[in-house]
């Protein structure tokens, strides 16, 4: 089950003290999450968990896309909303069932339409000043989930959501599933927990 969270106000303002946070590394100049969340103001809280743990992911700019499937055939659009200038953007792509969805594209060509129009602005950074493109680097990062080991389930009940797990494995990753460059993308794992287990008395001797 996925959990959101309230994105405004704490945790955008987190986020974009954490792009002006001189600090800190960047880890990139676009940092794009796939959402399941239609909704600008709501957020995954495994995004949050990804971006805050270890190694931080300090980005200039961050993105949250969703992907709908449209069931006009041809149907290729998409919708901006601004959370913060220069900072922290949600797209709605709507793709036409018969559209491969080569989201990896859809998102060099938006931000530079976003760039043109002047919605966006990079700072001419020495990254900047050697990138390739005139967008920059920019990096997907994939979340997939796993059955962490803390949780206390019944062994029927843990052996079926590993099987589901394993079915998965073998099925068409996502990244594939959304044509992305696999050289931009990074795949994590996100331990998912269904019962905590009970508190562990460790016995020291």
């Amino acid at each position: 089950m996925i959990k959101y969270l309230d994105f405004k106000p704490r945790h955008l303002q987190r986020l974009v003290e954490l792009s002006h946070q001189v600090e800190v590394s960047n880890f990139a100049t676009h940092l794009i999450y796939l959402t399941a969340s239609k909704n600008a103001t709501e957020i995954e809280e495994k995004t949050l968990l990804s971006i805050f743990s270890n190694p931080i992911k300090k980005a200039d700019v961050y993105w949250f896309y969703h992907v709908e499937i449209a069931d006009e055939p041809h149907l290729l659009q998409y919708s901006v909303t601004t959370l913060s200038v220069n900072n922290v953007y949600h797209v709605n792509l709507r793709l036409g069932f018969r559209v491969y969805p080569r989201v990896d594209l859809f998102f060099r060509l938006i931000a530079a339409e976003l760039l043109k129009s002047g919605e966006l602005e990079l700072e001419r950074t020495m990254i900047m000043k050697y990138a390739a493109n005139h967008i920059g680097d920019y990096k997907f990062i994939i979340i997939n989930s796993y059955l962490s080991f803390d949780n206390e389930l019944p062994f029927w009940k843990a052996l079926l959501i590993r099987s589901y797990y394993n079915l998965k494995g073998i099925g068409v990753s996502d990244d594939v599933n959304y044509g992305l460059d696999q050289s931009n993308v990074i795949i994590e794992k996100y331990p998912l927990v269904f019962k905590d287990r009970k508190p562990l008395k460790l016995e020291r001797i």
